[in-house]
C-alpha cells in the first residue's frame, strides 16, 4: 500500500491528520443534527445547508489564519507570494478555521431565521468532538506534541520531536488491515 502520507506520486495523498479532521467534521456535524431533533432546533436541512457553508469557511479560514500568523515563511519572505496557495505543502490553524466556519455560515443562519446564539450552542459540542478526533490525526503523525512530560497520561512519542511521525503511516495502516482482517474472519 506504500507510504500514504508521504507519496507525492500519487494524485492525492492521504495522511492520518486529514482523516482525523474530516471525520472530526462529519461526527460533530452529525451530533449538531441530533442535538437540534432532541431540543427542537432549526429544520435539518437548514442545518446541513449552513453546515455546508461552515465546512468551506472553515477550509478557507485555516489556511488564511495559517498564513497570516506564518507569512514571511509561507511567501519565502515576501518573494513568492504565490506561497499562499500551496496547500499541498501544508499549514492551516485551528483558530481560522473555526472563525472561517463561524463567519461563512453566520449568512445561511440569517437568512433562514436559525438564530446565530442558538445555533452555536447546537454546534459547540459537535465542534469540542471534532477538534478531539482531529487532534488524535495529529498524535499519529507526531504533530503539535508539546514539550516532554513524565505526567502519568502523558503521551509517549516514539519518534523525533520535529522528525519523523511516532508511527509511520504505512505501519499504521498495516496494523489497521491485520485488526480488520482478524476481526472479518472471526465474524465469520
Amino acid at each position: 500500500m506504500g507510504d500514504l502520507a508521504a507519496n507525492r506520486a500519487r494524485p492525492l495523498a492521504v495522511s492520518p491528520h486529514g482523516i482525523g479532521i474530516a471525520l472530526g467534521f462529519l461526527l460533530g456535524a452529525q451530533l449538531m443534527v441530533r442535538r437540534a431533533r432532541r431540543f427542537g432546533g432549526p429544520n435539518e436541512d437548514d442545518i446541513w445547508n449552513s453546515l455546508f457553508y461552515a465546512l468551506i469557511g472553515s477550509i478557507v479560514g485555516a489556511r488564511v489564519g495559517y498564513v497570516l500568523g506564518h507569512f514571511a515563511e509561507v511567501t519565502d519572505g515576501g518573494d513568492d507570494i504565490l506561497g499562499i496557495f500551496r496547500i499541498w505543502e501544508g499549514g492551516i490553524s485551528l483558530i481560522g478555521g473555526i472563525t472561517g466556519a463561524v463567519l461563512f455560515a453566520r449568512c445561511p443562519t440569517r437568512g433562514k431565521k436559525m438564530g446565530f446564539w442558538r445555533s452555536m450552542d447546537l454546534a459547540a459540542p459537535g465542534l469540542a468532538l471534532g477538534i478531539v478526533i482531529g487532534r488524535i490525526g495529529d498524535l499519529i503523525i507526531g504533530d503539535h506534541l508539546g514539550k516532554p512530560t513524565e505526567f502519568a497520561l502523558g503521551w509517549r512519542c516514539l519518534g523525533e520531536v520535529g522528525g519523523e511521525p511516532p508511527f509511520p503511516p504505512s505501519a499504521t495502516w498495516r496494523r489497521w488491515r491485520r485488526v480488520l482482517l482478524r476481526r472479518s474472519v472471526a465474524s465469520t
